[in-house]
């Protein structure tokens, strides 16, 4: 049976400050692009051949890596980073660390996975939740620490602890996540965002830092009231225009950090004619 993605509405007031995995949670990222899903679990989950992927720091995830994720009916798949958002700031932000026999995993309350068969928000989770696969929780603990978000081109992601195996989970909030994962082609993947990403992680990731992630942060309250204020073709319209706006200022940023390398290149360069000269 195909996992349901009916994702529950949270409360006015009920989303944390920022809906995120924390920092040191951990992720499969494939080393071998040309291993199998189930080899790179076994790698990173079990006792299978580490040099096709690693368990490694949802910090220390970057655009263009490719992580462990499921596809239809949990079945484990790749997926590609588009961003990693908050990868260069200090955001800190409320959490709840599900634990469950063998392992945990932590990460804003507003923020989805997947628990008692459906898509819900962690704050839905509670002793005796069972989240994917078969994990039973046994104690949910309130913290606060450093987070992360690294969105992915299929919306989902196997979220680990430091140790022991992972859940299913999504890497959106609850105010889109319903949206994010019910999509087949728009906005993911066919957005000029994500192409970008796949053409140019690095400079992505870069851009995303420096320009975006201020941006985002601040314009988050706003879209959450926009989404739920007008009707889904509108909504589409205008991801389809800041999709856009977002690929004209990738232009102009890589066009401006290209001319400053180059300029920066001339100048060394100068200098050390001088200095032969001299």
């Amino acid at each position: 049976q195909a996992p349901s993605v009916t994702v529950n509405t949270p409360p006015a007031g009920g989303n944390s400050d920022s809906p995120c995995f924390h920092r040191d949670a951990t992720a499969c990222r494939a080393l071998d692009p040309l291993a199998s899903p189930s080899a790179a679990y076994d790698a990173c989950f079990g006792q299978g051949d580490t040099t096709l992927a690693v368990r490694v720091r949802m910090g220390d995830l970057l655009a263009g890596d490719l992580v462990l994720s499921t596809g239809a009916n949990f079945a484990p798949e790749f997926a590609r980073v588009i961003v990693n958002q908050h990868a260069k700031s200090e955001m800190r932000s409320s959490l709840l660390n599900l634990k469950f026999a063998g392992g945990s995993v932590a990460l804003t309350p507003d923020h989805v996975l997947f628990a008692d068969g459906a898509f819900v928000g962690a704050r839905h989770v509670k002793a005796g939740s069972v989240l994917e696969p078969s994990a039973v929780v046994e104690q949910v603990e309130l913290m606060h620490g450093a987070v992360v978000n690294p969105i992915t081109t299929n919306s989902r992601i196997l979220a680990a602890g430091a140790s022991g195996p992972p859940v299913v989970s999504a890497t959106h909030p609850e105010w889109i996540a319903e949206w994010m994962l019910t999509s087949s082609f728009y906005p993911l993947p066919l957005t000029m965002s994500n192409l970008l990403s796949y053409l140019f992680p690095a400079t992505t990731q870069s851009f995303y830092d420096a320009v975006l992630e201020p941006l985002a942060v601040s314009a988050a309250p706003g879209l959450k009231t926009f989404k739920a204020a007008v009707p889904s073709p509108i909504v589409v319209l205008a991801f389809a225009a800041f999709d856009l706006g977002v690929s004209v200022a990738f232009a102009a940023y890589s066009l401006f950090s290209l001319k400053f390398a180059s300029l920066l290149i001339a100048a060394a360069v100068a200098s050390k004619l001088l200095a032969r000269k001299a």
